[in-house]
Order: C-alpha cells, then sequence, then structure tokens
C-alpha cells in the first residue's frame, strides 16, 4: 500500500512560487489521489471554487471533458515509474460560446529512498487558439513522420497519379531491398517488376474513388538481391486528402504475410492428407463435443458402417432418433462423465434400411488441459461379416459334430500346428473319459509306449511337410488295460492361401484285421516252410531231368525242364519273401553280424545281377567306403533286389546305374534306372508291406510287394536308412546308406 499523504510534502514544492506562476499546478497523494495541494490558477483554469484539500481527484475531474485527464492520473499512480503525459483539451465554461484550450502536462513523482511514485503533478496551461493550431499542425506533421518512421508495418507514402515515392519507413527500405535513397524516385522505376495491371489497377482505384482499398492475400513477385521472390502481402492503401478534397499522397502500409501463407497451404495440405488417411482407413472415426455429442470430424467409412449420414456440427441425436434409447448413449454419457474409455465388441444394431450390423467399437475421452472431458474420440470396425461368418461356422461345426458322434470310428481335430482339439463322443465312450477331459492329453496318454516315439514321429512330419497322416499304433483301454489296433488317418484343412487351418481326421479299430492278419502270416509261415523242402527236392530232380536229357541228345525237352526249373526258382523266391515276412512280423528275423569290405560286396553283387540280366548293362562307380559291421548275406540281399527291381521297372531302358560312395561316415549306395518312376503322392508308401504302385506300366510284372518291404526292414535293423526319390516316367533312384566302422 502507498502512503496517503507523506509528512514531508511541504518540502516538495515551494508555495509560494508556485502560487505567482502563471501556470495551474495541483499534486495528488495516495492511491485514493486526494489533492494535497493547488494554486489559485489551477481553479481559475478548471473553473473550480472553495476547493477542499484531501478532495478525490475523481470528484474534481468528473466533468465529461475532463475525464481524460482523471484516466492519465491513475495511469501515472500506477505505472510505478517515471511517466509524463501531455493532453490538450477544448474547455468550454457555461454557456459562453468562446473556448480556452489548456494543455495538461500530467507526471509521476517518484519517492527516491524506495523507489516508487508517491504522488502525481498536474500542471495545466492556458494557449491561444491560434498557437494551439499552429502546434498542432507541426505536431501532426512531427507525428506523421514519427508514425511512417516507427510503423510496425513495412509503410510508404506515394504521390500523383504516376506513383512518386515520398517517403519510407526502414521496414519498407529493407522489404524492397532497393537501398536508402528511394524518395523522390517513381515507384516503377525503383520496381518495374510491380508494374503490372493488378497493381496499376489498385493504385488508380484509390486515387479515383478517394476511398482506402484493402488486400488481404495480395501476390507480388519481385527481385531482392537479384533472385526472384515470390511474396503475398497484406495491404492496406489510404488516400490523404487535402482542403480541397483531393487526394494528395496515398499512404501504402504492408504485412509480409507469406509465411503465413505457406503455413496455411502446408496445413492445408496436412489437412487434406490426413483427411484422405482418415477416408481410407478401414475404420470408423467420429470426434463428438460436448455432453449434446456434436460431430466435430467424420470419415467416409463411418456413414457406410454406422449405416447414417452424417454431417458435420450436427449432433448424435439428430442423425440417430433413437440413439437415446440405446446402451450406446449411455455409455457415450458415462464416458463423458467419468473419463474412462469403453470397448465393446459384436454390438449388434440395425441400421436405416433395418438390416442387421454388428460392430466393434472403442469410445475413447480427449481430456482439456484441466483434466475435464472435451471430446469422445469413437472408432467402429464393421465385424458383421465375420459375426456371420462365425455363426455360420458354429451351426457347421454343431452338425459336423452330430454327424461325427453317430459315426462308428474315432473322428479327431486338431489345430494347425498338431495340437488335438477335439473327439467325437465315441472316443470318451470307449475309453470312459470324462467330456471335460483334455483331448490332446487324453490321445498320448491313451498310446501303448512302444509307439510313442513312431506316432509323435510320424504326426509332426506331418504338420511340417503338409503331407497325409496314416499311421497304425496301439491303445491301451485304461479301464481293462487291454491294447488294441487302430488305424488313424488325418488330412489337413487349408485357406484360401494354402495355408493350413486345420486338421480333420479319422481312428478306425483294425484289432480285428490285425488279429486275421496274424494268423494269415501264422499259415503262410508254415505253409512257406513246409512247401519249402518238396520245392527243394523237386529243384533237384528237375536238373537231373535236365542233364540226362542233354546227355540223350534231347534238347528241346531239355530247354522246357529248364524253364520248369527257373520258375521254381521264382516260387522259391517269393516263399524266401514269405518267410522273411513271417519273421518280421514274429520279431524273429536275427541278423548275422560280420565285418566286411562295403565295395567288395557291391561289387560282386553287381556281377551276379550283370550275369542273370540280358537286357540291361549295370554301370559301377565306387570309390573306397570302409568296413561295415553287418549281416553280409542281408544287405547283399537288400542290392540284389533292388538292382533286380531297377532292371524289371525299367523294360525299355539299356543302362541301370550303381554308384558307391563315402558321405559324412555313412556308406551309400545308389540305384538308379530310367524307367517308369513313381507318383509323388505313393512314394511314401513304397516300403509299405504288400504295396504296388499299380500303374498300367506294371501290367505282366510279377511280384507280391514284398521285396521293398524287406529291405526297409533289413537297412532299418542294420541302424542305416533307405529312402526313394523318383520322377514319373523318368525313372527312380533308391539309396541306403549304413555307418561304417571308425
Amino acid at each position: 500500500m502507498k502512503p496517503l499523504r507523506p509528512q514531508y510534502k511541504s518540502h516538495i514544492l515551494s508555495t509560494s512560487f508556485v502560487d505567482q506562476s502563471p501556470i495551474g499546478f495541483a499534486q495528488f497523494f495516495g492511491d485514493e489521489l486526494l489533492l494535497s495541494y493547488a494554486n489559485s490558477n489551477f481553479n481559475i483554469f478548471l473553473g473550480l471554487q472553495n476547493v477542499e484539500i484531501e478532495i478525490n481527484a475523481k470528484s474534481i475531474f468528473e466533468n465529461d471533458q475532463f475525464h481524460e485527464i482523471y484516466t492519465m492520473i491513475t495511469k501515472a499512480y500506477d505505472c510505478n515509474d517515471v511517466s509524463k503525459e501531455v493532453k490538450v483539451v477544448n474547455v468550454k465554461h457555461g454557456d459562453r460560446e468562446k473556448c480556452n484550450f489548456l494543455e495538461f502536462v500530467v507526471s509521476s513523482v517518484i519517492n527516491q529512498e524506495n523507489n516508487c511514485v508517491e504522488s502525481v503533478s498536474v500542471v495545466v496551461m492556458e494557449i491561444i487558439q491560434q498557437n494551439y493550431y499552429e502546434n498542432r499542425l507541426m505536431n501532426t506533421l512531427t507525428n506523421f513522420d514519427y508514425i511512417v518512421s516507427n510503423s510496425l508495418t513495412s509503410t510508404i507514402v506515394l504521390t500523383g497519379i504516376d506513383p512518386i515515392i515520398e517517403v519510407a519507413n526502414q521496414k519498407m527500405i529493407d522489404f524492397l531491398g532497393r537501398g536508402n535513397a528511394i524518395s523522390g524516385n517513381r515507384f516503377f522505376d525503383v520496381l518495374p517488376e510491380l508494374e503490372t495491371e493488378n497493381v496499376i489497377q489498385l493504385y488508380h482505384r484509390v486515387f479515383e474513388e478517394k476511398k482506402e482499398q484493402e488486400e488481404k492475400e495480395f501476390k507480388v513477385d519481385y527481385f531482392y538481391n537479384n533472385v526472384l521472390y515470390t511474396k503475398f502481402l497484406h495491404l492496406l492503401l489510404r488516400p490523404k486528402l487535402n482542403n480541397n478534397g483531393e487526394v494528395s499522397a496515398i499512404i501504402v502500409s504492408s504485412i509480409d504475410i507469406t509465411d503465413s501463407i505457406e503455413t496455411r497451404e502446408k496445413l492445408k495440405k496436412s489437412e487434406n492428407l490426413l483427411k484422405a488417411f482418415l477416408d481410407h482407413v478401414p475404420v470408423s472415426i467420429n470426434v463428438l463435443e460436448g455432453e449434446s455429442f456434436r460431430y466435430r470430424l467424420s470419415n467416409k467409412l463411418s456413414n457406410k458402417i454406422w449405416g447414417h449420414d452424417i454431417k458435420i456440427d450436427s449432433i448424435v441425436e439428430d442423425t440417430v432418433s433413437y440413439i437415446k434409447d440405446r446402451p450406446i448413449y449411455k455409455e457415450l454419457q458415462l464416458v463423458y462423465k467419468t473419463g474412462v474409455q469403453i470397448e465393446k465388441r459384436g454390438h449388434q444394431f440395425s441400421d436405416r434400411n433395418g438390416d442387421t450390423k454388428y460392430i466393434n467399437y472403442i469410445l475413447q475421452p480427449i481430456k482439456d488441459e484441466e483434466d475435464k472431458v472435451e471430446y469422445i474420440l469413437t472408432l467402429g470396425y464393421d465385424v458383421t461379416n465375420e459375426i456371420e461368418y462365425k455363426n455360420k461356422l458354429e451351426a457347421n461345426e454343431k452338425r459336423f459334430k452330430i454327424l461325427a458322434d453317430f459315426m462308428p470310428q474315432f473322428v479327431w481335430t486338431s489345430d494347425e500346428d498338431g495340437v488335438v482339439t477335439y473327439f467325437n463322443k465315441n472316443w470318451y465312450d470307449a475309453f470312459g473319459l470324462g467330456v471335460d477331459t483334455d483331448p490332446d492329453k487324453s490321445f498320448w496318454s491313451l498310446m501303448h509306449p512302444n509307439f510313442l516315439d513312431k506316432v509323435r514321429n510320424s504326426w509332426m512330419d506331418a504338420v511340417h511337410q503338409n503331407s497325409t497322416y496314416e499311421v497304425e499304433y496301439q491303445l491301451v483301454n485304461p479301464i481293462t488295460n487291454i491294447s488294441k489296433w487302430y488305424l488313424a488317418r488325418g488330412k489337413r484343412v487349408c485357406n484360401d492361401n494354402d495355408e493350413t487351418e486345420l486338421w480333420i481326421g479319422t481312428c478306425t479299430d483294425i484289432d480285428d484285421f490285425k488279429q486275421l492278419q496274424k494268423q494269415k502270416d501264422d499259415f503262410i509261415g508254415i505253409a512257406s516252410h513246409e512247401l519249402k523242402t518238396p520245392l527243394t527236392s523237386l529243384k533237384l530232380y528237375a536238373q537231373s531231368v535236365e542233364i540226362n536229357l542233354r546227355k540223350q541228345g534231347d534238347e528241346k525237352n531239355a530247354e522246357v525242364v529248364k524253364k520248369m526249373e527257373t520258375q521254381i526258382n521264382k516260387l522259391n523266391k517269393l516263399i524266401s519273401d514269405l518267410l522273411d515276412v513271417t519273421k518280421i512280423q514274429s520279431g524273429r528275423m536275427v541278423l548275422q553280424d560280420s565285418i566286411f569290405l562295403m565295395e567288395d560286396l557291391v561289387a560282386e553283387i553287381v556281377e551276379e545281377q550283370q550275369m542273370s540280366t540280358k537286357t540291361h548293362t549295370i554301370i559301377l562307380t565306387k570309390e573306397s567306403a570302409g568296413y561295415i559291421r553287418g549281416d553280409k548275406d542281408r544287405i547283399g540281399q537288400v542290392l540284389s533286389n533292388l538292382i533286380n527291381n531297377a532292371v524289371k521297372y525299367s523294360p525299355n531302358a539299356k543302362e541301370v546305374e550303381v554308384n558307391l560312395e563315402l558321405i559324412d561316415g555313412s556308406a551309400k549306395v545308389s540305384i538308379k534306372d530310367n524307367g517308369f518312376g513313381i507318383p509323388q503322392n505313393k512314394i511314401h508308401q513304397v516300403f509299405d508291406q504288400y504295396f504296388r504302385v499299380g500303374s498300367e506300366y506294371e501290367q505282366g510284372i510279377n511280384g507280391l510287394g514284398l521285396g521293398l518291404f524287406i529291405c526297409a526292414e533289413i537297412i532299418n535293423k542294420s541302424n542305416g536308412q533307405i529312402y526313394v526319390k523318383s520322377e514319373l516316367h523318368k525313372g527312380s533312384t533308391f539309396c541306403f546308406e549304413l555307418p561304417i566302422l571308425k
């Protein structure tokens, strides 16, 4: 609070001197601006009588003609700094026609000790009318030059219909870039590039109409430092009229708004880019303002997704008349009230055509600086197709389960990674399992331990290679603890991109078939064993008869007996294969280990096979592969069988290639033919028991489909691997690998 009346105020001025001065003087102290002193001239000039000390300044200057003086006094007192302001007032006393001109000088008085304004002094001087107008004219000219020079805008004064530069402030000089000495020059000589029709018309229009002209975005091209620039100016052309009402000069003020225009254009591009982005995103986007939920932004997709014509600045109730009865309106109110986001999936509603639609949407609050909800951003995604597809899928799944429950087999499905996701009712009934039992865990828990690795590897191979799944295994019933045989088959279900979506398959009880197969194998084993002895005797008799006939010179009948001997050999081969199969099935095939050079065995077998065929040349390429531990005769049997098949299934070819090489510590033997080849969808079955390709090319070629099955068993029991590469109509390459001794 400033002091109302300092104790030392009488020392500020010499009262006697001021009283004799021709000027009027008064001083006001304190926040209430109370009069502390006024000389006689002050009272005379203001027409005051009996003015009391400590009267408020507002009471003295309450007359309308002095109101501005009071404003100057309060301003000087409140500024807290040195202040001086001059004002001339035309004072009329009473009904007199004569007017006095009073010049008021209002100044702040600073306390030197605390550097604060402690009072305001008011000096009043009377000036005669002529002096006033002369001073006013001089001040006007001075002020005009001052205004032009210190204007915040670029300002230039032009005279004449063909504009001559009268004066320009520094801002305009800097803007034009033509140096400081431009006054007195023709404007268009200084800036010839501006002598365009648009500029000339604008200037002449001010001259002719004698009215100011404003161009808010005036485009000009001009050279600055020999570089052509394009600028946008906010122009104001004001005519200055003389006493005759004619235009004596035109004051041109300009503001360079190029940056603003460029910013606006960039902003416009950004807005267009944002609008294009919003119109192309597959999501409905709306911004709602206030508690009435007025649309402030909406992309094109909103109309399609919500099924209503949305207009900017309208409220949601105008767009959807019944929305207040819908839960979503209450959710909007809740978001606006609490500021908490709401997300909903599968929202069902009817569009303007009465069609049912489903939408996933998010209502997200946008808060102001005071943490109050100002807007609500709504994001919507049309899931009608997905929901309808899901409903159809669930209906189809229900029909599938009903159908599957009536099938005698176990029906199963798994996901794309091979995890079992479903079994039909028969599965749970057969093994006494609850319907809530995990299908994947129950499957592997019922698997006989002897088949776990085989089934798991076969299943994972099918999943990773996207191939058909087929395998036989035994499952153990947890109630009876009895194992039974089952045949599982599975096929993947793909989408349009050939990507696996799920697997579907069956599991068939083949236990009775397996028992019959065992009985058959037992019978074949017994029968083959019993036939082996008489066939051996029959072969000896045939050889004896052939020898006697040749001694007697009966070559014709000797050849007949020779053919009979060939057929006995074939029959003997079939019986040997059947015996080997029974041994394999019963686990009685025993390999007799020995150590031998692989290259010697390959050379020996190739030589034997070459002697038995006249239609093909067997080409052998080999390298030193080292020693093998295994059953030499059985491995020789494998090689003989593969070479024999190569000859048999390539009747139109002339060569069979046999190659021995050492690869990664294993001896690899390859037998290549140029025969019929094997279809790709049957390659995985060639080593199965009794399997034959069954193509038209095999017509007339004898065999039971046991040879490759036996070969695979021998190689597998020898810790090796056997496989085939084949292309239909181009031939096959059968390979087997055996580990060498180190």
